[in-house]
């Protein structure tokens, strides 16, 4: 690659063990951490940046070859980028590099700190916004695994299952269907992303279920519920409603050309009209982190043939927050949904 002989090659952690077990990404090398980076720099010895002591022990052990750890205690993402930035400060030229890209926020924010002076680009992810018909076609069967695991719910469920349980019950049925690489979210309380917990799931409950899997190419398709445990009330059914009316305006909003920030602005003030506040949207679809978030701060437009998760995830105003989940592909018009099951509700028996 050129971009080899340049005077530093910033190069982004790829694979990871993530949060939810041995979730070793599709592509890349396996790293046993998510989101590390080296600095590689021409008569120097490389440099791995890791955001703990923990993690930048994990790294040595990964390793064969000499490197220099640097590893701020308790410092966060922004002071590790910091780090970053100053490895990197007085060359040249630099490039991103790697299987996995740089996630897009921490590109912008590694640009700022260069003052501009390095080119930043995220040569990978700028590549996998353009899906081939191979990847497309390897989404579309990934929807209807997904699907197929959901359709197969309601027969898996026990009493006194809590979240964790349904989540792994998701899990064994996607492993059984193939799926190389997945993440599974269920929450049956105040869902804003976070693991399944071991809250039993009782009559009456709204819960939300994600399911993410990526198929061999790398790319993302992510597909979100609701499931009502029983007979819901009509508080419930007014908000799953809300939830899937919400995602049912996207097909038109995705369309090629469109500014992302002017959708997203006219996304939440619809939603605000409902009384409901917009926790996230979504965001465009890779390998590791995502490119791009549907966020008001975006700069750019869809592209066509471009995949985008939309997951309208919304707070009500009695505190209740749940979400659903679809992926779409961009153009010509309207985007083409992987999936019908986000518009529908999944009743699981009372328990």
């Amino acid at each position: 690659m050129e971009q080899a002989a340049l005077d530093v090659l910033l190069v982004h952690g790829t694979g990871a063990l993530g949060q939810y077990g041995n979730l070793v990404y599709v592509l890349g090398s396996h790293l046993p951490t998510k989101g590390a980076y080296a600095v590689l720099r021409r008569g120097a010895p490389p440099v791995l940046v890791a955001s703990s002591a923990v993690e930048g022990r994990a790294l040595m052990r990964a390793f064969s070859w000499d490197v220099q750890v640097v590893a701020p205690v308790h410092s966060g993402r922004a002071q590790q980028l910091a780090q970053v930035a100053e490895l990197c400060g007085g060359y040249g030229a630099a490039a991103l590099a790697g299987p996995s890209h740089v996630p897009h926020g921490d590109a912008l924010i590694l640009h700022m700190l260069l003052e501009h002076t390095l080119p930043v680009v995220d040569l990978v992810s700028e590549a996998r916004r353009a899906l081939a018909q191979w990847d497309q076609d390897l989404m579309r069967a990934e929807a209807t695994t997904i699907e197929q695991t959901f359709q197969s719910l309601p027969a898996l469920v026990r009493p006194k299952d809590t979240e964790r349980d349904l989540a792994a019950a998701i899990e064994s049925q996607l492993v059984r269907r193939g799926s190389r690489v997945r993440i599974v979210h269920v929450s049956a309380g105040h869902f804003h992303g976070q693991p399944p917990s071991d809250s039993v799931l009782r009559a009456g409950a709204m819960v939300t279920i994600f399911i993410e899997s990526a198929g061999a190419t790398g790319h993302w398709v992510e597909l979100g519920v609701i499931a009502h445990v029983g007979t819901p009330g009509p508080t419930q059914r007014h908000q799953t409603e809300l939830l899937q009316a919400a995602l049912r305006t996207f097909p038109h909003q995705l369309m090629p050309g469109r500014d992302i920030a002017a959708i997203v602005t006219a996304r939440t003030r619809v939603v605000s009209e409902r009384d409901a506040a917009t926790i996230g949207l979504g965001h465009g679809t890779g390998v590791d982190e995502q490119p791009w978030q549907l966020g008001g701060e975006v700069v750019g437009s869809l592209r066509a043939g471009e995949a985008v998760a939309v997951h309208p995830s919304l707070e009500f105003s009695d505190g209740t927050a749940a979400a659903v989940a679809n992926t779409f592909l961009v153009g010509p018009a309207p985007a083409e949904p992987l999936s019908q099951l986000p518009f529908t509700t999944l009743t699981l028996p009372p328990l």
